[in-house]
């Protein structure tokens, strides 16, 4: 993942947040820099996450050889890698999909290899916890059709499970798997595999139950489709990327691509900063418990993929987009998600969810 030039890591400010979970043990530094971060109960099922960093219109990917990764959308902001490296820190399994490994094919997923320059503040968390300084990195491809050669697999930095489809199985095996790589074949017909097979091969190796999930954003899509998403991190970048005209779901810019030849940069009506970066944790309702919980912080420094795609989860009341009043039920009794409340935007001026 491309960088660059390192500039003093200011402190996110943090705008609302949640008290529901248990505060993590984080050094002084990280505690500094991000301020508390709760994550729930240890519990006897998974707790699956997912952090995505995207434009204002909701582009996570440019899609264009040399600017595909995260970086160009969030402006290869320091903060947020310094996120993506605290998740990496508490997490047992990091897991994606064979694209986002296309766009960064010399990365390993670990803390240390996002974010080098806090390295031993992430494995002191990360021993505080009982956890591998290393977890456990699961690459999903259906067709197999990756090369065995790279860091992720021959560097022996990390453990690495790879589910896929038995005719993937077969080709892998033909370049030779190293010994730090399992190669798991799941049956499917049409060539992609369910996110909960995916999750049953995860738990079936790694008795850890923080599991956070990458992307892309297909497979995020399939995350969502199944409700195994608890808990989603979202870093908002301030910069419109457009979509072209073909896209046959709307976004916020339709019939123009701007990033990266035209990068629009958007301006914060209420602080006046050039690039303001926002960065929100929504945890989704659990049985027993209706609602949403948020936390925001912001920062304000310096074809597209969405962040969900083909899954076709609105309107269907699994839409993420929208928070559940508090109490509400849906027809079955369970916590609602689609229900509509006033919210407020990150800036701290009223808005409204469509309803």
């Amino acid at each position: 993942m491309p960088r660059r030039a390192s500039t003093p890591l200011a402190p996110l400010q943090k705008l609302f947040e949640t008290k529901r979970g248990k505060r993590l043990p984080l050094p002084p530094k990280l505690a500094r820099l991000y301020g508390s971060l709760r994550m729930p109960q240890p519990r006897t099922h998974p707790y699956v996450l997912s952090n995505f960093v995207t434009t204002m219109d909701g582009v996570v990917s440019l899609n264009v050889k040399g600017h595909a990764s995260g970086g160009d959308i969030s402006g290869f902001s320091a903060q947020d890698r310094m996120v993506m490296g605290l998740l990496r820190a508490i997490a047992d399994v990091v897991i994606i999909g064979a694209g986002t490994l296309g766009a960064d094919r010399q990365h390993v997923w670990t803390a240390r290899a996002i974010f080098p320059e806090l390295a031993d503040d992430y494995r002191r968390l990360s021993k505080a916890l009982g956890k591998s300084e290393a977890p456990l990195n699961v690459i999903v491809s259906g067709s197999g059709e990756i090369d065995l050669r790279l860091p992720v697999f021959a560097s022996g930095k990390v453990q690495t499970l790879i589910v896929t489809t038995t005719a993937g199985a077969q080709r892998m095996l033909k370049q030779g798997v190293p010994d730090a790589v399992e190669v798991r074949a799941m049956r499917s017909s049409v060539g992609t595999i369910a996110a909960s097979a995916i999750l049953e091969e995860v738990c079936r190796l790694s008795p850890g139950k923080l599991i956070l999930v990458e992307g892309g954003p297909r497979l995020l899509g399939d995350f969502y489709a199944q409700r195994l998403i608890d808990e989603q991190f979202l870093t908002l970048a301030p910069q419109i990327a457009g979509r072209d005209t073909d896209d046959r779901r709307l976004g916020l810019v339709m019939g123009q691509a701007f990033a990266p030849g035209r990068p629009r940069g958007e301006l914060c009506v209420t602080c006046g900063a050039a690039a303001v970066i926002c960065f929100c944790d929504t945890r989704f309702p659990s049985p027993g418990r209706a609602g949403y919980d948020a936390t925001i912080h912001a920062d304000s420094e310096v074809g597209p993929d969405g962040m969900i795609r083909d899954a076709g989860i609105a309107p269907t009341g699994r839409c993420a987009a929208t928070f559940a009043s508090p109490g509400s039920r849906d027809g079955n009794g369970l916590p609602g998600r689609g229900a509509p409340m006033a919210t407020k935007n990150w800036h701290g001026g009223p808005s409204r969810t469509p309803g």
